[in-house]
């Protein structure tokens, strides 16, 4: 049995500038570097390297970009199986355009994730749970198919696990919450759990979240942010993995 994760596979580009230019100037490189990306397709390359069974539903294009967006999950050894390829639409891109003094300009480009067709009717049935990386839930047949994953794995009685992001949350707030009581595990940052709580710390917005219907023996919220750091606090990366608040539900 395997964890079945859906959403986005990217490939990321990173350019460090010498300066950032103005628009319709110019400007230098001094560093490129090529990697893959995508909140789904990272998912799914932890848990490979975990040693869990995990597969990725994603679509791709035809390009080159393609092998680079699905080199980690490969490597990982992620079931690819399940992995669409677009004919016309390129894969999704990530560029980051890193100024001088580090801060960073991101340029997105979704391109076929937002195609993802409907899944086989098979896919479910050797999982034993489903992720769903929010950005899945955004827009476009991406959208509808994974909204239909979810309820075949809701009427499944599977376990569903939701990786927040601010477009979703900010694009279909009554949706997520409707979900939420279903949920088996909620992964927010601090910025998307200030999103669906405004102006609430963590231990209050679980309150407010249960009295929106999460059952409150199955509802918690821990946070180890100073005390267990997930990384390092000198880099923008581990900050972010730092930021992070899981709300396991029992």
């Amino acid at each position: 049995m395997t964890i079945l994760v859906v959403g986005d596979a990217n490939t990321d580009l990173s350019a460090a500038l010498v300066r950032f230019p103005a628009e319709g100037d110019d400007t230098q490189i001094s560093a490129l570097e090529w990697g893959s990306g995508g909140s789904a397709a990272n998912v799914a390359a932890a848990l490979g390297r975990l040693g869990a069974p995990a597969c990725l539903f994603a679509r791709v294009g035809t390009d080159p970009a393609a092998t680079v967006a699905l080199r980690a999950v490969r490597d990982a050894g992620v079931d690819l199986g399940a992995i669409q390829t677009d004919p016309t639409i390129a894969t999704g891109l990530c560029y980051a355009a890193v100024s001088p003094g580090g801060d960073r300009t991101f340029f997105s480009f979704r391109g076929a994730n937002v195609a993802l067709a409907p899944a086989p009717a098979a896919l479910l049935g050797q999982a034993r749970w489903l992720h769903v990386a929010a950005h899945a839930l955004l827009e476009g047949q991406q959208r509808a198919t994974t909204r239909a994953l979810i309820d075949a794995a809701l009427a499944r009685d599977l376990p569903v696990s939701l990786d927040l992001c601010l477009p979703t949350l900010r694009a279909w707030r009554a949706e997520v919450e409707a979900l939420l009581p279903n949920l088996a595990l909620l992964f927010a940052n601090e910025l998307e759990l200030a999103e669906l709580c405004p102006g609430l710390a963590p231990d209050a917005a679980a309150d407010r979240l249960v009295r929106g219907g999460l059952p409150a023996n199955r509802f918690t919220a821990v946070g180890y942010g100073s005390s267990q750091p997930m990384a390092g606090n000198d880099t923008d990366e581990g900050k972010a993995q730092n930021r992070r608040i899981d709300f396991v539900v029992k």
